[in-house]
């Protein structure tokens, strides 16, 4: 019974009719956990489905979800409305950004990149007089179609916040990627990145020799990821792109227990800015 009433909410999860979300608030809730995406009290997050360890093993490959930095396979998506717990993450960085007085503008141009539902819902509720954007090369119904890697259909340093969560490990070319985001972030941006980071050594790929989906699970965890980012890797990415990084740790940031909202107390959040110009 348990295991029906869990596969009708993890395909609802993204549904748009309220009146299904509060039936899954229902059935869910209690006073363990909160999410801040939907703000509904839940006796607990859900797992990720076991499908993907399970093709992770299938096709060798050596780490498991525990080798991640921020990645809560325990808890991991809202049984509500179905956000991660990387959306989580997000959205607290969010709530706390909209309560400070370092909120850009009155009405500023958020972008976002490769959205989700849960949280692009989140994101119109917390900045209610934003220029919300949602893009994506590929993904339909997203009000800007763009190429990461070269984004002429927008300029330079006109958005005041972006997200890019779990987009640059699929681009061929992220360093081409991560200059494009700086270029349209402005001087008092701020850019929210997270990537699926391994905190051990990786087993590095053989050179040219990665071309199917099986080798891509094998090496890099899914089967449409095209590289595999350790912490320094991706902090050099950043810096050799010229912007500046924040850590936005969970166990630092976070009133309280992180795990309270289905969060790791490793969790980091990765904001950018574009540094200030020397006075000329």
């Amino acid at each position: 019974m348990m295991r029906s009433i869990r596969a009708a909410a993890w395909r609802l999860r993204y549904s748009e009719l309220a009146p299904i979300r509060g039936l899954l608030r229902m059935t869910y809730g209690g006073k363990t956990a909160i999410c801040p995406v939907c703000e509904s009290a839940l006796r607990r997050f859900l797992p990720i489905p076991a499908k993907y360890s399970r093709a992770a093993r299938q096709h060798g490959f050596p780490y498991t979800t525990d080798d991640f930095e921020t990645i809560n396979a325990g808890a991991y998506s809202c049984p509500v409305c179905g956000a991660s717990d990387r959306e989580r993450l997000i959205a607290i960085y969010l709530q706390n950004l909209a309560a400070s007085e370092s909120m850009p503008a009155d009405s500023p141009r958020v972008i976002d990149f490769a959205p989700s539902a849960p949280l692009s819902r989140f994101i119109k509720r917390a900045f209610p007089r934003a220029a919300y954007a949602k893009a994506d090369r590929f993904q339909p119904g997203v009000d800007l179609r763009v190429d990461l890697c070269s984004m002429p259909e927008i300029a330079t340093e006109t958005v005041d916040i972006w997200i890019c969560s779990h987009v640059l490990e699929h681009v061929d070319d992220d360093l081409a990627a991560v200059h494009e985001l700086g270029r349209i972030l402005k001087v008092d941006g701020r850019g929210l990145l997270l990537v699926p980071l391994l905190l051990t050594n990786p087993v590095l790929a053989p050179s040219g020799q990665v071309r199917t989906v099986a080798d891509r699970w094998r090496y890099f965890g899914q089967g449409d990821h095209v590289r595999l980012y350790t912490k320094p890797m991706f902090l050099a990415l950043l810096g050799d792109a010229g912007l500046e990084v924040q850590q936005w740790t969970a166990s630092v940031e976070i009133d309280g227990t992180p795990e309270r909202f289905g969060v790791q107390s490793r969790a980091v959040l990765y904001v950018v800015r574009k540094p200030r110009r020397a006075p000329s």
